[in-house]
């Protein structure tokens, strides 16, 4: 039995090619983020509003912005690079008014004004003249 080569059952080299493509399915998916593009918030769930923020303040700072209701508890929409724009996606916890507060890195609050949801797809909010205006259905 010289003259013949070892060959390797085929069990052996297909199990780990079948352990590969099992496990890459089941790789974790991305979760949705913030979309720089001013229109890209297309496709919001039911529910969910658009906030679409402007960060032209002048000088430029860094913010993290937050849609805040009048009973409850602030939740974080994202955080925006100096002459960024972002539309973040939300789901109101509460029927009733918010306001947009965005902190500098320095510390420092930006507050919108008090503003519904309500008849809107969303807000948009211009840091610098800070200015919040409905998103048309």
């Amino acid at each position: 039995m010289r003259g013949f080569p070892r060959r390797t059952p085929t069990a052996l080299i297909a199990a780990p090619v079948v352990l590969l493509i099992a496990l890459g399915g089941c790789a974790p998916a991305t979760p949705p983020a913030a979309t720089a593009a001013p229109g890209a918030a297309a496709a919001v769930a039911e529910g969910a509003k658009v906030v679409r923020v402007q960060n032209n303040l002048i000088p430029p700072s860094s913010l993290t912005v937050y849609a805040v209701p009048q009973t409850g508890v602030r939740q974080m929409l994202g955080v925006l690079q100096p002459s960024e724009a972002k539309t973040f996606t939300f789901e109101p916890a509460a029927i009733g008014e918010y306001r947009l507060v965005a902190q500098a890195t320095a510390g420092s609050e930006i507050v919108s004004r008090d503003f519904t949801f309500a008849g809107t797809r969303g807000v948009t909010w211009d840091m610098n003249s800070n200015v919040i205006s409905p998103v048309a259905m």
